[in-house]
């Protein structure tokens, strides 16, 4: 049990220090290069609005928190579950949707796939083995879309007001409202279908493990 444990908190800690590395190192770079002359505040909230860096920030912070011992709302079970669902959702959305919209080059592509392949995968194997899932319940899958919901709204607020969409797929100046909808609808039910293979899996391995 003790070696479960420490095992636990250092790939925690592994994971946080990745995840907390690639959203620093990744704002400081864009603050450098500041494409399109913006200013600082407008620097922060257009890079806050990236569901890529809002995700990689929560799992920085909970496995953070699990390697440190702290017992709060981000080390608490159903939290890492939500975690683990969305940056997946991260990484499946980037390498299957967007890559090919984008021509990076130096330490851009370096922390794009700390960002998108990196962590998600850590996160997806810290998931299995260390993350208690034998409280999960189907019906857990649908508070999990608050986080998304609430995402789009505020991207669309925001766009509606700066005219600043941070994926092509939602940027309602280029596509329309309609579109823009039409696509967050299907990325919901991504999320849907994310959330309930997760939880499958959850159960499945519950259930081997009390056999």
């Amino acid at each position: 049990m003790q070696s479960k444990t420490t095992s636990n908190k250092l790939f925690a800690a592994v994971i946080g220090f990745t995840a907390l590395f690639a959203v620093v190192a990744q704002l400081s770079h864009n603050i450098a290069i500041n494409k399109g002359g913006l200013s600082i505040a407008e620097q922060l909230l257009r890079f806050f609005t990236f569901f890529t860096i809002l995700t990689n920030l929560l799992v920085g912070v909970c496995c953070t928190c699990v390697a440190a011992g702290i017992s709060n709302f981000f080390s608490k079970p159903k939290v890492l579950n939500g975690a683990a669902i969305y940056i997946t959702i991260v990484g499946l959305i980037y390498n299957v949707v967007l890559r090919s919209q984008f021509v990076l080059t130096g330490i851009d592509i370096f922390l794009n796939e700390l960002l998108h392949v990196v962590v998600p995968l850590l996160f997806i194997l810290y998931w299995l083995f260390f993350v208690p899932k034998n409280k999960l319940k189907w019906t857990d899958a649908f508070p999990l879309l608050w986080y998304p919901l609430i995402y789009l709204a505020v991207v669309l607020l925001r766009g509606a007001n700066s005219g600043h969409y941070p994926y092509p797929f939602v940027d309602v100046k280029t596509i329309g409202y309609s579109n823009a909808l039409l696509n967050s609808f299907f990325v919901t039910l991504a999320f849907l279908f994310i959330s309930f293979l997760f939880i499958g899996i959850a159960k499945l391995l519950s259930k081997k493990n009390n056999e």
